[in-house]
């Protein structure tokens, strides 16, 4: 029996399979790109020479020999000269151990703010990914009712399936009867006219096991190329729904989804 729009199915076309005549389409959102946390970041103040050969572990400081020989500070007066060279070796004591000191704070406080650096990093691909995320699933919201226009158009079904972290699964699904339609949506209305008139001559030959064949050999061209084209059409609706949305959708036939999705999922959960 014909169908509405005028398509002949073939009465054995159940023997390709429902999962034929689906696929999938996989919104992943994309992070920005941020500074690897294990890289320092240089701040103004790093350019100041801080002895780049420092340790990062804390320095043990230098003693700092403020006292000199007990005989040299005995209470009885000093001459002008002794006394003189006394007061320089205590001055040049003290300099050393504040030097020793400076060095030793400046590398303590180099490594706190690379440690501090890295915190902020990490908290920054955490927010970012988060509102990316957020934005998508907008985005999606605002997308899909012209989506479901389009798929409608074809006789074709798409709904949301799944939703976790930064992956959106789409399960998209055709009809055998609207053939002819995806054929004219891929390939043009001159490869669609010709496919209807081959299976109207077939049917009146009564070639049902031909017509089936024919089907199934058109079947693949047609999938690959409407997943092609709805994939495309549904990144640059969103695109165009949020600007700045970073987001790319992979679509799969229904044979490689379940081993897509959790290579995917194991891959994000090894990553937190």
């Amino acid at each position: 029996m014909d169908t509405a729009n005028g398509e002949t199915p073939a009465k054995n076309l159940t023997s390709v399979g429902s999962s034929a005549y689906s696929f999938y389409l996989n919104i992943v959102v994309l992070d920005h790109i941020l500074p690897d946390p294990s890289t320092p970041v240089r701040n103004a103040s790093d350019d100041v020479d801080m002895d780049n050969d420092a340790p990062k572990s804390p320095e043990v400081l230098p003693e700092v020999n403020l006292a000199p020989a007990a005989e040299e500070l005995s209470l009885s007066p000093a001459p002008p000269k002794k006394f003189e060279k006394v007061l320089n070796k205590s001055l040049h004591g003290l300099k050393e151990g504040m030097d020793g000191i400076d060095k030793s704070f400046r590398s303590n406080m180099r490594g706190l703010s690379q440690r501090s650096q890295n915190v902020s990093t990490k908290a920054a691909a955490f927010v970012a990914s988060k509102t990316m995320v957020t934005r998508a699933l907008t985005s999606l919201k605002k997308t899909m009712p012209e989506m479901e226009q389009h798929a409608a158009s074809l006789e074709l079904t798409i709904g949301k399936r799944f939703n976790q972290g930064k992956v959106i699964v789409l399960h998209v699904g055709l009809k055998a009867a609207a053939m002819g339609k995806y054929i004219e949506d891929v390939d043009g209305e001159d490869a669609a006219e010709h496919y209807r008139s081959a299976m109207s001559t077939l049917k009146l030959m009564g070639a049902t096991e031909t017509m089936g064949s024919l089907e199934r050999e058109m079947l693949p061209k047609v999938r690959t190329g409407m997943m092609e084209k709805l994939s495309d059409l549904l990144v640059t609706t969103m695109k165009e729904k949020e600007k700045g949305l970073e987001i790319e959708c992979i679509a799969l036939e229904e044979s490689e989804e379940a081993r897509w999705l959790f290579t995917f999922m194991e891959f994000q959960a090894q990553m937190k």
